[in-house]
């Protein structure tokens, strides 16, 4: 692997780390958006005796095969990531994943891994036992991805939005854990030519969505929730299991966390699954009060919730952008963002217009003011402290919105028979 691949680590899930395997030169018939990425998870084996600092970090099979069978039930579904293989390994990590590690754990700006040192003898036993799952590389996640206008912010959160409402349709998928580092982003080719991209709304002149280029996938779906099928056509044979879904449960430090907005989810999950209501106290004698209520349930409203931390976390990120400046920026973002965007939009605003709106790090043109005051609109129609008036209760609630306020086209999305359904507030009940 190592003479055509060089190893990088690229970031750290909740039970496992994440590795991208990137060409050392292009081969035939492959480009380097074919690239795949490794998650790897050290298995905790049922009946195994561990030291805490190692247990904590690892993964029960069964948890894994709920992962896996998620993986391969959202993969034909647009805007999830592309499932290829897992495999069962024993033994220490290879040296070049050693080396990640440490390159990685020595990176600036990274704290310090959650994960042991592969390398030191006193973590894990010749013996251990890893689960790898191979996907194909989905871009860089947004935890490292600075948006630079609202253009992108309206774009990612559709594109995110979209997709867990196809999900929802297809197989009443909850994802349960959509931070920043679960979304991840790619810049389209330079020659890439879609039409979509030239969709403006003839009335305001503002796009509907797709402008900025920006494709989103979901990832990561340890957390996850979905329906599954007997067979997936095209891509592998899934095990009889009605619902795949982690009993969140089982891990109390879950709920527990503070310092970052996502731990709020949590706990508003947590709370909407037992109450109803995301700011009522949990008592943990409710989960023995309530037997018939558990992870299993299907409660798109959770989708809800993480798609308005989503929209307020870029929201915020790119306030704070504006308020720094563009020198504190790195170039990368400044090369990849700005100058795609600018690109794009002088085709599509007449040229004098954009090119005169246009600043270093800073976007700014004509449709500028109306389409965040449009994101504001969407914040608030999520804002989980209006819950009892709200008007979504699933992501194919707030595409529907979108279409009636004429801000999307057509939010009929095709279901796992093929036929389209018109995503609504029904879709939220029990199945």
């Amino acid at each position: 692997m190592a003479e055509h691949f060089d190893i990088i680590k690229i970031a750290e899930a909740t039970y496992g780390e994440v590795y991208r395997l990137a060409m050392k030169k292009v081969l035939g018939g492959w480009s380097r958006a074919q690239e795949s990425v490794l998650k790897i998870m050290a298995l905790k084996v049922p009946g195994t005796r561990l030291p805490r600092h190692l247990g904590d970090n690892m993964s029960g099979v069964n948890s894994v095969k709920s992962e896996v069978e998620t993986l391969i039930r959202m993969t034909p579904i647009p805007g999830f990531t592309y499932f290829r293989d897992v495999r069962v390994m024993e033994g220490r990590l290879p040296a070049p994943f050693i080396t990640a590690w440490k390159e990685y754990n020595e990176e600036v700006g990274h704290s310090k891994s959650s994960f042991p040192d592969p390398s030191s003898s006193g973590t894990y036993r010749p013996s251990q036992l890893w689960a790898v799952i191979e996907m194909q590389n989905a871009g860089e996640d947004l935890e490292n991805f600075q948006v630079v206008n609202p253009v992108q912010v309206w774009d990612i959160f559709w594109g995110v939005c979209l997709s867990l409402a196809r999900g929802e349709a297809t197989a009443k998928f909850e994802h349960r854990d959509l931070h920043l580092g679960n979304i991840c982003v790619q810049h389209p080719d330079e020659d890439e030519n879609d039409s979509r991209l030239g969709a403006i709304s003839e009335q305001e002149h503002l796009p509907r969505s797709g402008i900025s280029g920006l494709k989103t996938t979901i990832i990561d779906y340890t957390l996850a929730r979905a329906e599954m099928t007997d067979d997936v056509e095209g891509v592998a044979r899934i095990p009889s299991q009605r619902v795949a879904f982690s009993d969140l449960n089982k891990d109390p430090d879950l709920f527990e966390g503070y310092g970052s907005g996502q731990y709020d989810v949590y706990r508003q999950m947590r709370s909407m699954l037992y109450f109803g209501d995301p700011f009522q106290t949990f008592q943990k004698s409710q989960v023995t009060k309530n037997p018939d209520t558990n992870w299993e349930c299907y409660r798109p409203i959770t989708n809800v919730l993480w798609l308005y931390h989503l929209l307020a976390t870029l929201q915020d990120r790119l306030m704070e952008y504006r308020r720094i400046g563009s020198n504190e920026t790195s170039e990368k973002a400044l090369k990849d963002n700005v100058n795609n965007s600018q690109r794009r939009l002088t085709e599509l605003v007449s040229g004098s217009q954009a090119k005169e709106g246009m600043k270093i790090g800073v976007l700014q043109y004509k449709t500028d003011s109306p389409l965040t005051a449009r994101l504001e609109i969407l914040r608030n129609l999520m804002e989980p402290r209006k819950m009892e008036n709200m008007k979504v209760r699933s992501a194919g609630d707030v595409v529907t919105e979108a279409h009636k306020q004429g801000w999307l086209d057509d939010p009929n999305i095709k279901d796992d028979s093929g036929r389209e359904r018109r995503l609504s507030v029904s879709d939220w009940s029990d199945a």
